[in-house]
């Protein structure tokens, strides 16, 4: 309706009297001149409109990818996660104090990329959450990453998280840990063998599964070859649009041996499972950088907290009915 009413005033104030101008009748090179610049006028017109769409496009762009960047989910890293050098065991509980039911999520960086997903879960099944988490010190009993964090504080920081996790009694720990060291080396050390991951594994769940409790190990996310964020903001600024360049290759990003490894390590242990949601990550043959709008790595090795949350159905349908056919 407005298009109309503009065309309507337009017809009857510029385009009929410009058209029954007996001055510009008598002068037809000035009405070829008039129609030039009116045209030149109305492209220039739309060429400033279009970049100024496009600048504000990827203007919304960029501030979503700085956003991304940050997004570690709602866990307080000051608070939940223990860090550095210290062994201290730092933890936190989320839901009713009172539930039957307990999980702990225990882990590294790698772990608590999970929070989000895994406290809806448990929120909507009425289950407790307690979080057991060291950025750098993965459960499994192997070399730290960052190398800053020190392999003797890790293993002093596991040895304690194990012992509250244990006088927690809890009805299943989630254990998720960055498996890319078998993979490439981070911050340039070497990567570790597949066979070192699996003996790491494999003590890590003989003292949990002791004191009777259920075992979950959550499959490391896919690892990216690169940067994810800064793919995208190339992307962004090249094309305007932060979807479909910075995919990446799923059977490189897997890493079967790290899960091979895993797998080998529960070999002949009672109440050990595993969770496996690469296939929400990596779509067939390829690793989206973006779904549904959603920016899915903070950077080459985490998932957003956004993205992982909207993991939290699937999560908590494949967890908890896992958990419902196991005694």
């Amino acid at each position: 309706l407005a298009a109309l009413l503009a065309a309507m005033l337009t017809y009857r104030a510029l385009e009929r009297p410009v058209r029954a101008s007996r001055y510009l009748r008598a002068r037809s090179g000035l009405s070829l001149l008039l129609a030039a610049v009116a045209t030149l006028a109305a492209v220039g017109a739309a060429v400033v409109l279009l970049s100024l769409a496009r600048e504000q496009i990827l203007n919304r762009n960029l501030e979503s990818l700085a956003a991304a960047e940050t997004d570690v989910g709602d866990l307080s890293l000051k608070d939940c996660v223990s860090q550095g050098n210290s062994t201290e065991v730092l933890s936190c509980e989320f839901g009713e104090s009172a539930a039957q039911q307990t999980a702990v999520l225990f882990g590294d960086s790698h772990a608590i990329q999970w929070f989000n997903p895994l406290r809806t879960a448990t929120h909507l099944e009425a289950w407790r959450l307690v979080t057991v988490l060291k950025s750098g010190c993965s459960a499994s009993a192997i070399s730290p990453h960052p190398p800053s964090a020190g392999t003797e504080a890790c293993n002093a920081w596991r040895e304690r998280a194990i012992g509250k996790i244990i006088a927690l009694h809890p009805s299943v720990v989630l254990m998720a840990s960055y498996t890319g060291v078998t993979m490439r080396g981070f911050r340039a050390e070497l990567p570790i063998t597949g066979e070192a991951l699996r003996s790491g594994t494999r003590r890590t769940l003989e003292r949990l599964v002791g004191f009777g409790a259920r075992i979950v190990v959550v499959r490391d996310s896919p690892l990216p070859p690169f940067d994810v964020p800064a793919c995208v903001v190339r992307q962004a600024i090249r094309d305007g649009s932060a979807e479909g360049g910075c995919d990446f290759d799923a059977a490189t990003a897997l890493n079967e041996t790290a899960f091979d490894a895993e797998r080998a390590a529960a070999r002949g242990l009672a109440n050990v499972r595993f969770l496996d949601l690469s296939d929400l990550i990596c779509l067939g043959s390829s690793c989206p950088a973006v779904q549904r709008g959603i920016l899915v790595y903070r950077d080459d090795n985490h998932l957003t907290g956004r993205f992982a949350e909207s993991l939290a159905p699937a999560l908590r349908s494949r967890l908890f009915g896992m958990l419902r056919q196991t005694p």
